[in-house]
């Protein structure tokens, strides 16, 4: 008997050996899965020694933001393969980024240089593509709706297959990960700035996955331009069935975790510095940008209230601070106490520079943010302090009896007499405490602030926040609420998710 079970318990240490080594070989391949390098677009395309475009004339759609793993630009890749010809190159928003010298040295390669990006145009011409075979692109963006050369792509995209012509993109990071959210792009008020209809403020895609959808959901791509400049062609149209016949080739990255937020971007961004656009020259400064671009972007709006500055002391971080004109203590105050959560992640403080209050933002943990809700706490802060401490327009506001609708004329009447009234010695507004203003007069300041805004101003805050119904409650001067925003939005960038993801690479 006892032979007996000291045989079980043999046998029973020698089959948990075998497991053990079984899954110890399981776990090498995990592990080295796990540790693979991020290998861009550009990279797979140099490993397959550009056999995609083997004998091909090319026009590349590119700018400084596309480098590989090893830090080197693609167009000098292109410049120097003898797999295929470059032929034409297509510059996007800020001139291509690209020095003077860099120009020169294109021409003298006769090679044609053009910008897609001009006063009256932001697609490129057919012509430009008549001698060519294929169109390639290869630009970083950074995840969001309104940062332009996603869009420059879907351009290219489309005049390429109008052109008959392949159309190749070279897929990048989306540095914030699978991150969605912010308000979506209403189909009234498409523009460069939001071509798709639906699309969130943080879309979620990689560049690549973003055209993927666009050439497949077989809907119609329409941009209707509002600028009003004469001989505008900013915008474009494209069937969704004419699209599907245009053939889309797309060179995948390897090792790319979309739930990794930045991590592996950082691996090819030369120690944290990569030249996207003339304020993002680094990581950090793609974190500052999602979370205050939405509301500093409507600085307009807000009469400058609210404006992204460069400070001396941080000239890399453009969109680190915000000049304000409110007591941020108080401001701070009131978002941290019914939004704590909100700001787990990042620490917003006020500074002063050179007698100049300024919101700062330090990113701690991005991965931990929600840049969509932090936006929104700040726009609706900035939407209810315009009239506490804008006191300019309370002393002016006599004109609001011009502007404001007959119903609301008493309201405006009295704010006219409160004016007057606080430019008399014996009578003033009392201590200049908006407590004391009614909600109405509040609103009414409110809604002069943005009936002030010229045509382009308006159009600048439709074209970059998409939704109508919050765009109307900002022109009104109603005070916004955060929570019915949120949960629309949040909502809103599920709907989003669950029609692109079938479009998903990775």
């Amino acid at each position: 008997m006892n032979n007996f079970y000291i045989d079980i318990f043999s046998f029973f240490l020698k089959f948990c050996f075998l497991i053990s080594r079984v899954r110890f070989f399981f776990f090498i391949p995990f592990c080295i899965s796990n540790l693979q390098a991020l290998e861009l677009g550009i990279d797979v395309l140099q490993s397959r020694n550009f056999s995609d475009l083997k004998d091909k004339k090319v026009a590349l759609l590119t700018n400084p933001s596309a480098l590989d793993s090893k830090g080197k630009l693609t167009l000098d890749i292109f410049l120097e393969n003898k797999v295929c010809q470059l032929k034409v190159i297509l510059f996007p928003e800020h001139n291509g980024g690209f020095d003077d010298q860099k120009l020169e040295e294109l021409k003298k390669k006769n090679i044609s240089v053009y910008s897609t990006h001009t006063p009256t145009s932001r697609s490129p011409e057919l012509e430009w593509f008549k001698d060519i075979d294929i169109v390639v692109s290869d630009m970083q963006e950074i995840g969001m709706r309104y940062y332009t050369y996603s869009t420059s792509m879907l351009y290219a995209m489309i005049k390429a297959f109008e052109a008959n012509k392949d159309f190749l993109i070279l897929d990048r990071p989306n540095p914030l990960g699978d991150y969605i959210g912010g308000p979506v792009m209403d189909k009234k008020y498409l523009n460069f700035l939001g071509p798709i209809a639906g699309e969130p403020v943080f879309h979620g895609m990689t560049i690549a996955e973003k055209a993927n959808y666009v050439k497949n959901c077989g809907e119609d791509f329409e941009v209707k331009c509002t600028c009003g400049m004469e001989g505008c062609m900013h915008g474009v149209y494209c069937n969704g069935n004419s699209l599907k016949k245009g053939k889309l080739i797309v060179v995948k990255m390897k090792g790319w975790d979309r739930k990794k937020i930045l991590t592996q971007f950082n691996s090819y961004a030369n120690d944290n510095s990569i030249s996207l656009s003339p304020h993002i020259q680094n990581i950090a400064s793609i974190f500052d940008y999602a979370i205050i671009s939405l509301s500093t972007l409507m600085n307009e709006g807000f009469i400058r209230f609210l404006k992204a500055v460069e400070l001396p002391q941080m000239p890399e971080r453009w969109f680190k601070y915000i000049s304000v004109k409110v007591p941020l203590s108080e401001m701070l105050a009131e978002i941290e106490k019914d939004h704590f959560s909100a700001l787990e992640g990042c620490t917003l403080k006020n500074i002063q520079y050179d007698n100049q209050n300024y919101l700062e933002l330090l990113v701690n943990n991005f991965a931990n943010t929600t840049p969509a809700l932090i936006s929104l706490l700040i726009m609706a802060q900035a939407q209810k302090w315009i009239a506490e401490c804008d006191w300019d327009s309370f002393e002016k506001a006599t004109p609001l009896a011009e502007k404001t609708p007959p119903s609301e004329k008493t309201d405006s009447k009295k704010m006219a007499d409160l004016s007057d009234a606080s430019k008399d010695n014996n009578v003033s507004v009392p201590e200049r405490n908006p407590e004391k203003l009614t909600q109405d007069q509040q609103k009414i300041l409110r809604k002069a602030k943005w009936d002030r805004l010229t045509r382009l101003q308006r159009d600048l805050v439709q074209k970059h926040t998409g939704d109508e119904e919050f765009i109307n409650k900002l022109l009104e001067g109603e005070l916004i609420d955060v929570n019915y925003f949120r949960d629309k939005w949040n909502q809103s960038a599920i709907d989003f998710r669950n029609k692109t993801k079938q479009y998903y690479l990775y």
